[in-house]
């Protein structure tokens, strides 16, 4: 049976059908889903996000990456601790970056805590661009 985007469509159990895995596009295989997500799916409450991959590949009209990457982003919040004079939280981020297999879990960790509530700011600044530079 296939299954367009925005059907809500479910066998009888309450479960999806859905396309997994490099099989035939034959082949369905079918996952449960919670009862919550799928409300909130119905109910429009939920937020894709996709992995780098996808976030890298969307450019704005200019031809200009929307997003940055993990290290992008990691390295902004450092500028962004040294400018708030933060020079030992910048120094832990930045060092956690520059290792040999980077930590971005715990630069962000680092990098979230010397921030506070800037934080949260910086990452709306950051992952919410406007709409008039979205190609």
């Amino acid at each position: 049976m296939e299954m367009p985007w925005g059907t809500s469509k479910t066998w009888a159990d309450g479960r999806i059908p859905c396309r997994a895995g490099p099989e035939p596009a034959t082949s369905r295989a079918v996952i449960a889903i919670p009862k919550t997500l799928e409300d909130a799916l119905r109910d429009r409450f939920v937020v894709p996000f996709v992995g780098a991959g996808v976030s890298m590949a969307a450019l704005d009209r200019n031809g200009k990456r929307m997003f940055p990457s993990w290290g992008d982003l990691l390295l902004g919040a450092a500028a962004r601790l040294r400018e708030d004079g933060k020079r030992p939280e910048t120094n832990v981020v930045e060092g956690l970056l520059e290792k040999r297999a980077p930590d971005y879990f715990e630069a962000a960790r680092h990098a979230r805590e010397g921030m506070g509530p800037g934080w949260y700011r910086y990452l709306r600044q950051v992952l919410d661009p406007p709409g008039n530079r979205i190609d």
